[in-house]
C-alpha cells in the first residue's frame, strides 16, 4: 500500500510524463510547491516506487517514467470527471444529430471522423449488431496429443471450425468441457461472453483452466465470422505521427492491422460494458503495448450494441478523452434509439 506522499509523487511523475514525454527526476519534482520536501527525500520515495514496480528507469542516469502498473494506478486513482465546456458539448451533439437521418454507415463514418478530430487520436466505431449470431451448440474433438478441433454451430445453423493447441487431454474431458461451454455460453453473442462468465467456467473446471484461456478467444473469433460488422476507422495517421509507430516496420504492421476488420474487432472485444480504459498489455496485442484504448458501447442493449473507441499513446489526456467518448456514446445511443434533442 502506497503512502500518501508516494501516491502524490507518482501522480506528479505521470502528469509530467504525459505532458512532456520525458523521464522525470527528483530535482524537477522538488520544485513542485505541493510536495515541500527535499530532493533527497523524493529520491528515496522514488526508489520505493521503482521497487514496487510503479515506475522504471529507461536508461542509466535518466529520471523515471511510469510503468504500466503505474499508469493503471494513476487511471484508477486520480482520474477525475472532466466536463467539457457547454459550447464544446453542444457542438459535438449538434454535429452528430445533424447527421441522424443519414444512412447508418454514413452517420458512423462522420461520427468516427469527428471523434478523431475532437480527441486528436485514432477512432473506431462499429455499427450496432442488429443480427448478431448466437452460440447454439459446440463440440470439442481431440485430434491428437496436443491438438483439438472446435466445431461451433450458431442459432442460424451456421457452422464454423477451428483447431488449436492444447495440453494432452482425453475426449471424455473434452466432452464434459463442451457441455459446460454450451451451458455457460449457449444463447450468447460475442458481447455476452463476459469475463465473469469465463471466470465462472474456470471455477467449474479448474483442471481445464489452461484450455479455457486458449479456447475462449478462438470461440469469439468463430462467432465473429458469422457477423458482418460495419467498422469505421479514422485518424490512423495520428497514431503514425504521434504514437509509438514512427519507425517504418511498426508503421507497416499498424496499417496492416487496421486493414483487417477481424483483428480490429478482436482488439476491442473485451467482454465488458460501459466506458473503460485499457493500457498496454491489457490490450492483448504486443503491437499496442505502448498504447491505451478508451472505449464504450452504445445502442439499444447488450445484444445490439455498437462500439466506439479511441486508440492513442499511453500519454493521452485520459480525463478529457474519456469525457469526449462519453458524449459520443450518449449521443449515438439517443440517435439510434430515436430520441430527439
Amino acid at each position: 500500500m502506497l503512502t500518501e506522499r508516494q501516491r502524490i509523487i507518482l501522480k506528479f511523475i505521470v502528469d509530467d510524463f504525459i505532458s512532456t514525454g520525458h523521464p522525470v527526476g527528483s530535482r524537477t519534482l522538488s520544485k513542485n510547491p505541493q510536495l515541500n520536501v527535499s530532493a533527497a527525500t523524493i529520491r528515496n520515495e522514488m526508489a520505493d516506487l521503482e521497487e514496487f514496480g510503479f515506475i522504471t528507469q529507461p536508461h542509466v542516469s535518466a529520471g523515471r517514467v511510469p510503468s504500466q502498473l503505474g499508469m493503471r494506478f494513476y487511471v484508477d486513482s486520480f482520474l477525475e470527471d472532466v466536463g467539457l465546456i457547454s459550447a464544446e458539448h453542444q457542438s459535438v451533439t449538434g454535429k452528430l444529430f445533424a447527421e441522424r437521418h443519414a444512412r447508418s454507415e454514413l452517420l458512423l463514418n462522420r461520427a468516427a471522423k469527428l471523434l478523431s478530430e475532437q480527441t486528436g487520436l485514432a477512432s473506431v466505431i462499429t455499427a450496432p449488431g442488429f443480427s448478431r449470431r448466437k452460440l447454439a451448440n459446440l463440440r470439442l474433438v481431440r485430434l491428437g496429443e496436443h491438438n483439438t478441433l472446435l466445431v461451433l454451430v450458431s442459432d442460424q445453423q451456421d457452422v464454423e471450425t477451428a483447431s488449436f493447441g492444447t495440453p494432452d487431454v482425453t475426449q471424455t474431458s473434452l466432452d464434459e468441457l463442451s457441455d459446460g461451454l454450451v451451458r455457460v455460453f449457449g444463447g450468447e453473442t460475442i458481447e455476452g461472453m463476459s469475463r465473469a462468465k469465463v471466470f465462472q467456467l474456470k471455477r467449474e473446471y479448474p483442471q481445464h483452466g489452461e484450455i479455457v484461456d486458449v479456447l475462449v478467444p478462438v470461440l469469439r473469433d468463430l462467432l465473429r465470422r458469422f457477423d458482418h460488422e460495419y467498422i469505421s476507422v479514422w485518424g490512423v495517421d495520428r497514431l503514425l505521427a504521434k504514437g509509438p509507430f514512427s519507425d517504418f516496420e511498426s508503421a507497416g504492421k499498424l496499417m496492416k492491422f487496421f486493414e483487417d476488420p477481424r483483428k480490429l474487432s478482436a482488439l476491442l472485444d473485451d467482454g465488458e460494458s460501459g466506458t473503460r480504459i485499457r493500457i498496454g498489455d491489457e490490450l492483448g496485442d504486443p503491437l499496442f503495448r505502448r498504447c491505451s484504448v478508451i472505449q464504450s458501447d452504445y445502442g439499444y442493449g447488450s445484444e445490439q450494441n455498437g462500439m466506439l473507441a479511441v486508440i492513442g499513446s499511453v500519454r493521452m489526456n485520459y480525463a478529457r478523452v474519456r469525457a469526449i467518448v462519453d458524449i459520443f456514446r450518449d449521443t449515438l445511443t439517443n440517435i439510434f434509439s430515436g430520441i430527439q434533442l
